[in-house]
């Protein structure tokens, strides 16, 4: 987890792939529901709800498939138009948590940005 703030503007147009994404709270239970890519990995709240979690805010260990919550964490994706500009808060192996102009908070794929300050 690297934390700067800096701006940055969309080179790439996108749209969030998961419509109902995970919201934890630290000491959640998930279940690991998929396999591991990049630092991320597929999960499920006991809500139901599933999404890609950073493997490094989960517990290392725990029974079977399931893990324990070291950070609240919220999976929402941004919808990104080419030209918009975000405030970058956070970067989580090659994603940025952002907010955009209208004050929503998600994340956006760091090679659809640039910097710019």
């Amino acid at each position: 987890m690297t934390s700067n703030t800096r701006k940055v503007r969309a080179i790439k147009a996108s749209r969030p792939e998961n419509p109902d994404p995970i919201m934890m709270q630290a000491g959640d239970t998930l279940e690991l529901a998929g396999k591991e890519d990049d630092g991320w990995i597929w999960c499920r709240h006991r809500a139901g709800k599933e999404s890609w979690v950073p493997l490094s805010y989960l517990t290392a260990e725990g029974e079977g498939k399931t893990r324990t919550a070291l950070f609240n964490y919220d999976a929402t994706e941004l919808p990104v138009e080419v030209g918009e500009e975000f405030q970058a808060e956070l970067e989580e192996h090659g994603w940025l948590w952002c907010k955009n102009t209208q004050g929503k908070w998600g994340w956006v794929r760091v090679a659809n940005v640039e910097h710019i300050d």
